[in-house]
């Protein structure tokens, strides 16, 4: 089910060039911006390579069955089972648990706003904005907020009377070791937990409108007014003779009021009776289980600190402790980390780029749109002034990094500092043989 509205919005041409030149402080500013966080990263990212390197030097793999007070303050290697003596519980749902981590998740079928834009040019500078707002039901975990939508008619989402949780052992060990709280909340592979029947049946009887779903995996608490099993859904006694009962009275009250036909009404009693199966409505919700069984196998390396565990300060700014899933050796888990780093030293290198990049776009804006007079050539002069900017923002990434390098990795700075040289050279040499044939 989905509908939509459509509003169409014109904005004049100075208005546009106002909102142009007011974009370029913020340009400015990212621009600026773009230098430390290029900077900062390089340093970040040697730091951290230097200390899992020395690390790897260090550490030693140890037994986890024992504490030996020999290894106390030092940087140590182990893999073992988890294990945990706690018992997890959702007062709610009525679960418990003996294991890492109980995680409640909840979904509500409800309303959801999407927008597109179409923007066109037109002759002298104005542009105007179609706008389509396409609403639809769907499962979200998230709640929506139907009370910003364009239409908000019929497109209202009840509130959410059920929140995702997350209960997390406080004690777990590993052999003779017990783990630190982030360590502990650290550890992965969560799955599906199966409610059956006899644990099931004092919650439907709390919660008159929640339904077990048919694979065990969690309950369907219906939206109050709604009539009928939901798909999925294991039926309910108790629940589908309450309905009936509600719709005959419903069907009656309606046929004397004059909105409904007797023969509308005896409809809805009878399929209320045979206790039909329904599709969603909005307000519904289902609530699934997931945990994190005992007895995983995980590695670790931290310092020894009495029978428990800590970080292992290699230098003034930079620790180390870590617990990777699976039985895995010091040099598998040290290589592994060392991999991470380098996703995210690329990845912050791609961003402070792109911030650079957006930014000069941003100060070259008000050029597009003062030559939008004509909408072709405003196409034009912001493919120019798009590629101006790229060849600007390269070569300042470039030589931002190389600068950081210098600092961090003297050889490898000075390699890439000339490569970044013989970029600008290149630029203003093709500059100036362009005004020159021009």
């Amino acid at each position: 089910m989905a509908d939509s509205n459509t509003v169409v919005t014109t904005q004049s041409y100075f208005s546009r060039i106002g909102n142009s030149i007011k974009g370029i402080g913020i340009g400015v500013i990212l621009f600026i911006v773009a230098f430390p966080l290029l900077f900062w990263n390089e340093g970040r990212a040697v730091k951290t390579a230097k200390a899992l390197k020395e690390g790897a030097k260090t550490v030693i793999s140890v037994a986890s069955d024992k504490v030996d007070p020999a290894n106390q303050d030092k940087l140590i290697h182990f893999t073992g089972k988890t294990a945990t003596v706690d018992m997890l519980m959702d007062p709610i749902f009525q679960i418990n648990y003996n294991g890492i981590v109980l995680r409640r998740k909840v979904e509500m079928f409800q309303w959801v706003e999407n927008a597109s834009t179409e923007t066109k040019k037109k002759v002298g500078g104005s542009e105007e904005k179609t706008t389509t707002y396409t609403y639809a039901q769907e499962w979200n975990e998230n709640a929506v907020d139907s009370s910003n939508f364009y239409n908000k008619e019929g497109h209202i989402n009840p509130p959410m009377n059920y929140k995702a949780e997350k209960y997390v052992a406080s004690h777990v060990t590993v052999g003779a070791f017990i783990l630190p709280e982030n360590m502990i909340s650290s550890i992965g592979g969560d799955m599906p937990f199966a409610i059956d029947e006899a644990a099931a049946a004092p919650v439907l009887t709390a919660i008159p409108n929640a339904y077990r779903l048919l694979d065990g995996t969690g309950y369907y608490v219906a939206a109050g007014d709604a009539i009928g099993t939901p798909a999925g859904c294991a039926p309910k006694v108790v629940a589908a003779a309450t309905q009936t009962v509600g719709a005959i009275v419903n069907g009656l009250n309606n046929v004397q009021s004059g909105t409904q036909t007797a023969q509308q009404a005896g409809n809805t009693i009878a399929n209320a009776a045979v206790g039909t199966t329904r599709a969603p409505v909005v307000g519904d919700m289902r609530i699934s289980f997931f945990v994190v069984p005992q007895q995983k196998d995980v590695s670790i390396i931290a310092k020894q600190n009495g029978n428990t565990l800590a970080s292992y300060q290699i230098t003034k700014d930079r620790s180390l402790q870590m617990l990777q899933n699976g039985v895995k050796t010091a040099d598998e888990m040290f290589t592994s980390a060392q991999k991470g780093n380098t996703m995210i030293t690329w990845l912050l290198r791609i961003i402070g780029f792109f911030v650079m990049f957006t930014g000069l776009k941003m100060v070259f804006g008000p050029l597009g749109v003062l030559a939008d007079v004509l909408p072709f050539l405003g196409s034009l002069v912001r493919m120019g002034t798009g590629l101006l900017s790229f060849l600007i923002a390269l070569p300042c990434s470039l030589v931002t990094i190389a600068i950081a390098w210098i600092v961090y990795r003297p050889v490898l700075g000075v390699i890439l500092l000339v490569v970044a040289v013989g970029a600008i050279v290149m630029l203003f040499k093709n500059r100036k043989s362009a005004a020159v044939a021009a």
